[in-house]
């Protein structure tokens, strides 16, 4: 079995009192595609955040690790920081249109990212910059590279982050809603792509999302998150085929389906916790149709089954229903 890349022990996170991530726990080998999935607010950017300390202010790791090769990043300087980040571990953002100054070319922007981490001259930076954005297949590398992101599309915007990222040659790629913008046809694509880069260079990958039909296709274990607590984690098709947590079935049942386009399409009901809310019990508590009043009193721990880990009391009952 290869040594974990990353691994994520008990990650707490805190706003003053609030409680925003807490004792989050899984580990990405090299590799390997990794699936962090829950609605809004379910902290799966926070997690990403932390795992690049790039917290906002007022936010701090209050506990647990995040260690990288073997490292916990939180030990580490300012200044390792900044030389990992992006060349180590690089990051996709949700919106290309914002992640990208919109009165600076592209080639001035992956310039200064190249800049920021290799000691090479302009015509082999140039040279890197036409080599990533046709493994992205954005053929016309010269126009794209002399082009401002207004001139080009949401889907090749969203090429270009990818090339950005994929330029420094990191050991593992965090995509956060890669396809969130994007229609039907170029959120395909996107996948495709990242399946792609990822078996070309063997990086390891931690793909963010609400839309579980991505997560699907590109992860071999899934996290899902709620109200900042680990839900449930397993193989993929462990968790598509046999969830053992409510609010993992609730996300799987409220899917649209080609199969059944006449029926409504299932909601969960109730709305998400607040940050730090309720302080007690099971998160999802409130909104869960098999909760019984110990849910209300206690927060359930993570118990192991097979190889995968649920935070329900009543998970061997929900086995065989």
């Amino acid at each position: 079995m290869s040594e974990a890349l990353l691994t994520l022990e008990e990650l707490t996170v805190k706003a003053g009192n609030l409680t925003l991530l807490d004792k989050i726990t899984f580990s990405v080998k090299r590799g390997e595609t990794i699936g962090i999935v829950g609605e809004s607010g379910s902290g799966k950017s926070m997690t990403a955040w932390s795992i690049l300390r790039l917290l906002p202010k007022g936010v701090k790791a209050a506990g647990g690790k995040v260690c990288f090769k073997g490292t916990d990043l939180y030990s580490r300087s300012t200044e390792e920081m900044r030389a990992l980040r992006g060349r180590r571990i690089a990051m996709i953002l949700q919106d290309p249109h914002a992640a990208l100054n919109p009165i600076r070319t592209i080639a001035a922007q992956m310039d200064d990212v190249i800049r920021a981490h290799f000691r090479e001259d302009k015509q082999a930076r140039r040279a890197r910059m036409r080599r990533f954005l046709t493994m992205v297949e954005l053929a016309e590398s010269e126009r794209v590279l002399s082009s401002y992101p207004f001139q080009l599309s949401g889907g090749m915007l969203q090429r270009v982050l990818i090339a950005m990222a994929l330029c420094l040659e990191p050991d593992m790629l965090i995509a956060d809603e890669p396809t969130t913008a994007l229609d039907a046809l170029i959120r395909l694509q996107i996948v495709e792509l990242l399946q792609k880069v990822q078996r070309e260079s063997g990086m390891a990958l931690m793909v963010i999302s609400h839309d579980f039909g991505v997560v699907s296709k590109l992860a071999g274990h899934i996290v899902v998150m709620y109200g900042g607590r680990m839900a449930e984690y397993a193989a993929t098709g462990e968790i598509l085929e046999h969830s053992r947590h409510p609010y993992t079935r609730a996300l799987l049942k409220s899917r649209p389906s080609v199969k059944h386009v006449a029926e409504r399409l299932y909601t969960i009901p109730g709305t998400p916790p607040k940050a730090g809310e309720p302080e007690k019990g099971c998160k999802f508590e409130p909104r869960c149709p098999f909760r019984a009043g110990r849910c209300r009193r206690e927060a359930p721990p993570l118990y192991e089954h097979g190889r995968g880990r649920v935070a329900c009391f009543f998970h061997e009952d929900l086995k065989n229903v």
